[in-house]
């Protein structure tokens, strides 16, 4: 026995004819008793087309959408004045289409859909008298493409940039400080659902609002908010921000950058990050960004601008100290020390930055220099020196006055010690180093 759930809606009694037509046994009904101990359950359906209605509802009512508050006055007109009954399913596709409100095999699915919904809603007999029936394969599909299209939020319209945008910056002070939670808001409430074309066009603007941010006054409010989300767009997916930066077409827009030296220092970061970047740029950008980074006065920049090179380690490896003639090429940037280490969970080798971290440490000129690198250099990595490590850096205090005549070194030698002693070998004497002055315990 096969129920066919009444509910007073649709082409019920078509459907009832149709099991008929086939010589099934039938009940029409809507007690749960019945429903509940038939072999078969049908509940007759009107295709997608209501669930369609209800997004551009949903788009014209939350969030005041100009193109469904036009679309869905037109079909609506069309509905209920239509000579046709299904002149207005036919429409609303078209005017979807044409406002570009989904993609378009989107909407290609949804055209096959509908022909298929009248098949089976309007039983269709072929030439030699046999009811349509659609095929388990295409049942599925029909599932899984439709699913695909309606669990995207109503907004995904053409605009999505404008409103990601003016979403993220009102909630600016809510992600200051926290770039997991900006990722993981960005990740749930945008960019699982965006394909490969948004995905890019995302790269586009908001490149623009990061390294192009002259032609925008507002871009400068939100540069830091911007350059995260940038990073976090182009992380998302690496096959699409691949087969974009494969595409020759787009190197001209990506070589469109402000030449001041903040943006420069942004783009450092980002290239140290994305060195695939470096590659695609032209040789006047290259240019530029490199003489940047050769003549700025901070030697922490030059640290991480490892993209001419081959690898970070080979970089790092290699880098000459600076001369000391001035106190802004000495210094170092704790937030960049931070980054380096950051990095050596991917793509640098911690042996590497250890040596150069100690290297920077034993080579210091000024008793203002021996605070910075040790906040810098050593007090970050500390868990990460091994003996031999510990024992080079107590050794270059003990021999280096503008260390141990340091005001607040004792303080930084009791951190120093306090780990290094769990790892120092039995015979290690600090006796041997009566420069190296720790709070007694």
């Amino acid at each position: 026995m096969i129920a066919i759930i009444d509910y007073d809606a649709g082409n019920i009694k078509s459907v009832e004819k149709a099991f008929q037509f086939l010589g099934e046994d039938t009940i029409l009904t809507n007690d749960r008793d019945a429903i509940l101990s038939a072999d078969k359950v049908v509940l007759p359906g009107v295709g997608a087309f209501g669930d369609a209605m209800k997004k551009l509802k949903e788009m014209k009512e939350v969030f005041n959408d100009e193109k469904a508050i036009n679309l869905l006055s037109d079909v609506e007109n069309l509905r209920l004045h239509g000579k046709n009954y299904t002149d207005w399913e036919d429409n609303l596709i078209e005017k979807i289409k044409i406002q570009k409100i989904y993609d378009f095999d989107d909407i290609m699915n949804l055209s096959h859909l509908k022909e298929k919904r009248n098949l089976a809603a309007h039983p269709t007999l072929n030439n030699e008298y046999d009811l349509y029936r659609p095929t388990q394969e295409e049942t599925l599909f029909f599932i899984k493409s439709m699913y695909k299209i309606f669990v995207k939020p109503p907004f995904f319209c053409d605009d999505i940039i404008r409103k990601m945008d003016e979403d993220v910056t009102s909630r600016q002070n809510y992600f200051i400080g926290d770039y997991f939670k900006l990722k993981g808001y960005l990740e749930r409430t945008y960019l699982s659902y965006m394909n490969e074309h948004m995905i890019n066009k995302a790269i586009k603007a908001y490149w623009k609002f990061v390294f192009r941010s002259s032609i925008n006054t507002d871009c400068k409010n939100y540069w830091e908010l911007n350059r995260q989300v940038l990073g976090i767009i182009y992380e998302y997916n690496d096959s699409y921000t691949s087969s974009y930066f494969n595409n020759v077409i787009n190197y001209s827009y990506l070589n469109q950058i402000d030449t001041d030296s903040d943006t420069l220092i942004k783009m450092t970061y980002f290239i140290s990050r994305h060195p695939e970047i470096y590659q695609v740029l032209n040789d006047e950008n290259k240019d530029k960004l490199n003489t940047f980074i050769n003549e700025v006065n901070n030697f922490t920049y030059k640290l991480i601008a490892w993209f001419p090179n081959t690898t970070p380690d080979t970089h790092l490896s290699s880098i000459e100290l600076p001369h000391q003639d001035w106190v802004e090429q000495i210094n170092l940037n704790n937030n960049v020390m931070n980054y380096l280490y950051t990095q050596t969970e991917t793509r640098l080798s911690k042996d590497v930055l250890r040596k150069l971290c100690i290297k920077l440490y034993k080579n210091v000129n000024f008793y203002y220099e021996s605070e910075d690198r040790f906040y810098s250099c050593i007090e970050p990595f500390l868990n990460d020196f091994s003996a031999d490590e510990f024992i080079e850096i107590i050794e270059s205090i003990n021999s280096n006055h503008e260390h141990y005549e340091n005001w607040y070194q004792r303080s930084h030698n009791d951190k120093i010690y306090s780990v290094a002693k769990g790892k120092l070998p039995a015979s290690f004497n600090l006796g041997n180093y009566p420069h190296f002055s720790i709070t007694e315990s």
